[in-house]
């Protein structure tokens, strides 16, 4: 497995910024003996230069030769990928699960990527933005266990980047409104009002709007949009076009089919289509009811952890609209797995915390897998956006 977070590594130094992340972030402890070292077995992890030339000094004062030897080949982005045991497990995993590095020579030994997971770092001119990714179980159980809604404070502080994805380019166009742009839109997905299906689809419209006075230059556009947000009129005002939304469940299921064969190759045929057409109509309901609504606090806790820790609505190099479309089908695609896995076995919390896991490695660390969801959110750029809820939300 490949930790892959298309980032960039600019050097240990700590530096002075702004950080804006959930509270929750602040409270995290890696210990390997909760998750069993989750993240020190079977992923390939590139060791930085700065680490390497760290570990090599170490050896000659008398580290093991097994351990300086661990670096055999070094890959075109300049790192050096640990060779992993014969059991799959990082050579530096103690049986205590605990770092070997990090206990003998403190947290300054610890390479970048290692320092970094599972925080996302991304960075706007002096500013970060960090999450936890969902892929590491000990910040899905805190998440999980968190009794508020999402809060997330700014603080200044020195901060040891490690790997981070600059994004200073992708906000230019929305100036010194893209903070708030990214705010109002979790506080959308926080809307006790109205259930989190209609959250979404006011998330989209939102977006849609927002694209809107940036492309047609309207001046005071943004800000009166974004205060019609925080005064909860345009929540109200997007909520009465579900009135006129269908719900297209087949579909929903054919595009769940689609994206499943992307994802991981089962079939896409109608046989299969009618089997998910089934659990649709018997079970989703019931799922709608047990899961997404008496778990409400987690599952929107979840939507706005990845919305933030994914850095939408700029993910991506396109649209505010359309990096929201690509958000709601990746929710949708995730959703369907908890909801198959539901029907197979139940949906304890432990279940939750490991299908939810799953889902993320899938599309975080591997090259494809969100990529695979973007390209189809782009193949379904023709429709407008009550056209997509409807194949899209379960309305």
């Amino acid at each position: 497995m490949e930790i892959l977070f298309n980032a960039q590594r600019k050097g240990c130094d700590v530096v002075e910024m702004t950080c804006i992340r959930p509270e929750y972030v602040a409270k995290f402890r890696c210990d390997g003996r909760i998750c069993g070292s989750h993240c020190c077995r079977d992923w390939s992890v590139p060791v930085d230069p700065v680490t390497h030339r760290k570990y090599m000094e170490l050896g000659r004062k008398g580290l093991e030769e097994d351990i300086a030897g661990r670096f055999p080949v070094r890959d075109e982005k300049g790192n050096y990928p640990v060779q992993l045991r014969d059991d799959g497990c990082c050579p530096f995993l103690q049986e205590d699960c605990l770092c070997r590095m990090q206990a003998t020579y403190g947290e300054d030994y610890l390479s970048d990527i290692c320092y970094s997971y599972p925080r996302v770092n991304y960075r706007v001119g002096d500013t970060v933005v960090q999450s936890l990714t969902m892929s590491c179980p000990v910040a899905l159980q805190s998440l999980l266990e968190q009794e508020e809604p999402l809060r997330f404070h700014k603080v200044q502080e020195e901060v040891r980047l490690g790997w981070y994805t600059d994004v200073s380019d992708r906000v230019q166009s929305c100036g010194e409104l893209w903070q708030e742009l990214q705010l109002e839109g979790i506080h959308l997905l926080q809307n006790r009002e109205l259930e989190l299906e209609p959250c979404l689809f006011v998330l989209l419209l939102f977006y849609q709007e927002a694209q809107s006075c940036l492309e047609g230059g309207k001046g005071t556009a943004l800000p009166r949009l974004l205060e019609s947000v925080r005064s909860g009129a345009f929540a109200l005002d997007a909520a009465r076009q579900l009135e006129g939304c269908g719900r297209e469940l087949c579909e929903h299921a054919r595009i769940m089919v689609e994206l499943f064969h992307e994802l991981y190759g089962m079939p896409a045929n109608e046989e299969r289509l009618q089997a998910v057409m089934a659990v649709y109509d018997a079970e989703y309901p019931l799922f709608m009811e047990t899961f997404l609504h008496n778990r409400r606090l987690f599952f929107e806790n979840y939507l706005a952890n990845e919305f933030f820790l994914r850095f939408y609505p700029y993910a991506y190099k396109d649209s505010l609209e359309q990096n929201a479309r690509v958000f709601l089908l990746a929710w949708k695609v995730v959703e369907c797995a908890l909801l198959m896995m539901s029907v197979k076995s139940g949906m304890d919390p432990e279940s939750v915390i490991l299908g939810i896991a799953r889902m993320t490695e899938r599309l975080d660390h591997h090259k494809d897998g969100m990529e695979k969801i973007r390209s189809y959110a782009r193949e379904m750029g023709e429709l407008g956006c009550s056209a997509f809820a409807e194949k899209i939300l379960c309305l």
